[in-house]
């Protein structure tokens, strides 16, 4: 049988298992967001989100990392329905909120990013980069998070 890592469990362990081919991979694709961007520190967080109900389906990220000030999560999509659009979009928010004690000041939290991969039905025009954006004026209404999708 061939694997690729179009699979979510592929994908996981070739990055858990090869933490510098995950930095590689990582400051590869967020050089499309940032040129600058460099990883100095890369901590593999535990990707099961909290659930603040009892009756609430387990939240899993596919991977879920730490750099230097932002927090990585990445999703591997086998399609690109309506229903995993707002799934992620729901997993990169649970992640920020879980990030956010009462202790910490808003000007410190880390920017979280998400990458998603699109095996199928997605268009063709390469990798995208989604931000929180007045429709209007264009203008950044957070910096907090943002979304690679390619």
């Amino acid at each position: 049988m061939y694997y690729t890592l179009k699979y979510d469990q592929v994908f996981k362990n070739v990055f858990y298992r090869d933490k510098e081919l995950l930095k590689i991979f990582l400051t590869n694709i967020m050089h499309h967001v940032d040129s600058s961007f460099k990883i100095e520190t890369l901590d593999i967080r535990n990707s099961e989100l909290t659930k603040d109900r009892l009756y609430i389906k387990n939240k899993i990220i596919d991977i879920l990392v730490k750099t230097n000030d932002k927090v990585i999560n990445i999703e591997i999509n086998s399609d690109y329905s309506i229903n995993i659009k707002n799934r992620n979009f729901l997993y990169l928010c649970s992640a920020l909120v879980s990030d956010t004690d009462k202790d910490v000041s808003y000007k410190t939290i880390d920017q979280h990013i998400q990458i998603n991969f699109i095996f199928q039905g997605k268009n063709k025009k390469g990798i995208s980069i989604y931000e929180y954006r007045d429709i209007n004026d264009r203008k950044i209404l957070t910096d907090m998070i943002k979304t690679i999708a390619g």
